[in-house]
């Protein structure tokens, strides 16, 4: 799906939608807050759209005005969204300050961080903070919206695929990084637990990538590192490269299928350098305040609960299992190069603070 949206005049918000199937006539929903106002089909005909053969009609323009949404010019906060695919096409904010700046944030871990999307969410005009769930031609689409220069994204996504993308709609681009054994052990569990709910809105994780690794937990035990041990000599060779460095594969990989290249932590620590912002998550409240300084903005700060006692148990015991070594050999050493180029800044950075007389807390952070 593909979108844009030409104006919002206050008394008529109009785009126009062109849906994957080219025989579908697209409708827009239009939410105030949680209420729905109204559901509007598209009756404007875009030539170009079928004289290229993208759709089968044309009929893809859309218009909400006055007579779709009662008194719509004085409605200060309006959500447009796809009916078919539910993805946000417009968000009105009158009176609300937004953040002038494309912000792309780099989801390292298999469930999103909701309190930074949220954090992040409220601050941005347009907000997409699972990318990785909708189709690659649509997240072109979002990373190439034009008519708006407050925009947040955020998603486990392969960072080759789009950073050209992003790069050239003038994107911030950001993340934080965890210790990859207690990554590995949060993602089993996470993968455990998403095996043993039915539930939609769980299922919807398997856009993920790991939709193979669900079915091959489901109804194991992977509470500890013989558990896991056990587990990995009985997957196949694809599914033990999805467990696989997944860290450096997000930084350096187009796909699920492309292998490492030899040269692959040097390119993911390449990738990593030409960031915005860079941080451990174990050191969240830095992380905010190199972001921060980037947006001219202050996110506050707060620091990220600990792990649950069964990820630590199990990143503990996975972290003696040389299985789990040879696993994450890549993401190991990534983190470690990492970790050491991170230290080396932040001392340099205090060498120098101590011999200037008074520095603001903006000026370290600036030089962050």
């Amino acid at each position: 799906m593909l979108f844009s949206v030409d104006e919002d005049a206050g008394t008529r918000i109009v785009g126009w939608i062109m849906p994957d199937n080219p025989s579908h006539t697209p409708s827009v929903t239009v939410f105030e807050g949680s209420e729905k106002l109204a559901e509007v089909q598209a009756r404007v005909m875009r030539p170009l759209l079928r004289e290229q053969g993208l759709h089968d009609t044309g009929m893809c323009g859309f218009v909400v005005d006055e007579a779709a949404v009662s008194g719509l010019a004085r409605r200060h906060q309006i959500d447009v969204y796809d009916v078919h695919t539910q993805t946000l096409v417009y968000r009105r904010r009158y009176g609300v300050p937004t953040i002038q700046r494309k912000l792309f944030r780099l989801e390292t871990q298999v469930l999103p961080n909701v309190r930074l999307n949220r954090l992040f969410d409220s601050l941005f005009q347009m907000s997409y903070p699972r990318i990785e769930a909708l189709p690659p031609d649509t997240t072109r689409s979002v990373i190439d919206i034009n008519y708006s220069n407050s925009i947040y994204i955020s998603g486990r996504v392969y960072l080759a695929e789009f950073e050209v993308f992003l790069q050239r709609s003038g994107f911030d681009i950001c993340t934080s990084v965890r210790d990859p054994v207690e990554e590995l052990a949060e993602q089993l569990l996470t993968l455990e637990w998403i095996s043993r709910n039915s539930d939609d809105t769980v299922k919807q994780l398997g856009n993920i990538g790991l939709t193979s690794l669900v079915d091959a937990v489901k109804g194991k035990e992977l509470k500890d590192a013989d558990d896991f041990g056990a587990w990995m000599l009985r997957l196949s060779p694809e599914e033990r490269r999805l467990l696989s460095n997944p860290l450096t594969r997000l930084l350096t990989c187009h796909n699920a299928d492309e292998a490492l290249s030899l040269v692959a932590v040097p390119s993911a620590l390449d990738a990593l350098s030409n960031m915005k912002a860079v941080q451990l998550r174990s050191n969240l409240e830095h992380f905010l305040l190199l972001v921060g300084a980037h947006l001219e903005h202050d996110l506050g700060t707060w620091e990220i609960p600990p792990p649950s006692p069964g990820v630590t148990k199990l990143a503990e015991g996975l972290a003696d299992k040389e299985i789990a070594r040879e696993l994450l050999a890549a993401d190991i050493e990534l983190y470690r190069e990492l970790s050491g180029a991170i230290e080396r800044t932040q001392n340099s950075m205090r060498d120098r603070d101590s011999q200037v007389e008074g520095p603001g807390p903006q000026a370290a952070i600036t030089q962050g």
